[in-house]
């Protein structure tokens, strides 16, 4: 059983290894069989057009989606900004005060979860 490395098709940024022969991989991942073993600790790491395992641009890393952290941040500021949009409408007068009602008790809600 040889090591494979699983990749985002696009930019090759490696999200894992395996030594599984039929590896489960998501959408825009493929899987490169490598000649020799390698280790992913230190950062992030693609694959080049060789397989040598090279450093992941902040950019490819990004479009990858193989930073859960980042992921995270992404969503929370996609998030913020649409619960600030909601907050410049409650601050609209010509607003009707029932519709603001109604933006006001989703605003509560989305700031509970």
């Amino acid at each position: 059983m040889s090591q494979k490395a699983v990749i985002h098709t696009e930019t090759r940024v490696i999200f894992g290894l395996t030594t599984d022969d039929n590896p489960q991989i998501g959408p825009n991942m493929s899987v490169v069989e490598l000649a020799s073993p390698i280790t992913l600790g230190g950062g992030f790491w693609k694959l080049d057009g060789s397989n040598n395992k090279v450093a992941a641009t902040q950019e490819e890393v990004d479009a990858s989606g193989v930073d859960e952290v980042r992921n995270r941040y992404f969503k929370a500021l996609a998030r913020q900004e649409y619960l600030d949009a909601i907050a410049v409408l409650l601050a609209e007068p010509a607003i009707p005060l029932k519709l603001k009602n109604v933006f006001q008790k989703y605003l509560d809600w989305m700031n509970l979860r």
